[in-house]
């Protein structure tokens, strides 16, 4: 141990103190790789499980507002009801592609 402490490299540091930068080096590299890799990981993780629940809550949504609006009208007049499901639908369809377009980007 003592001969470890006295030996010098080129530059005239010990060599214990060289050995222990190293390490020290090395050591913070993998720390900040090993943070690296999680917070990515993560960051698409959460990603992945906002952009699902959004499209299941939205066809939900556009399924139960369909369903209510069908059962409201179904004492109305026949052609106010075939008008109102098909506002329903062009807008829960024009809903659905900015929402997928949305989740693409993301």
């Amino acid at each position: 141990m003592q001969q470890l402490w006295e030996a010098e490299d080129e530059a005239g540091r010990p060599e214990l103190t060289k050995f222990h930068n190293d390490l020290v080096v090395l050591v913070v590299v993998l720390v900040v790789v090993v943070i690296v890799v999680v917070v990515v990981v993560v960051v698409v993780v959460v990603v992945v499980v906002v952009v699902v629940i959004v499209e299941v809550v939205v066809v939900v949504v556009v399924v139960v507002v369909v369903l209510v609006v069908v059962i409201a009208t179904a004492a109305v007049d026949k052609v106010f009801q075939v008008v109102v499901v098909v506002v329903v639908v062009v807008v829960a369809v024009v809903v659905v592609v900015i929402l997928q377009s949305l989740s693409s980007i993301a």
